[in-house]
């Protein structure tokens, strides 16, 4: 049987960054959760990929 692992973030927002989510959900017709957790996703994504960039620099 297959286990699904459930993952959370905590996320610290300022008003401007919260107020910026909903109106850029609201122009895609989304909501606000669904956009922060694909805009996560991206930048999780980008993230390793400059990390994997950085790994040989590093060593």
């Amino acid at each position: 049987m297959a286990r699904r692992w459930k993952h959370s973030v905590t996320v610290y927002l300022t008003e401007a960054e919260y107020l910026l989510i909903t109106s850029k959900a609201s122009q895609l017709e989304t909501s606000s959760s669904s956009f922060t957790k694909q805009a996560l996703k991206t930048y999780i994504k980008h993230l390793e990929k400059h990390l994997q960039d950085a790994a040989p620099i590093a060593a």
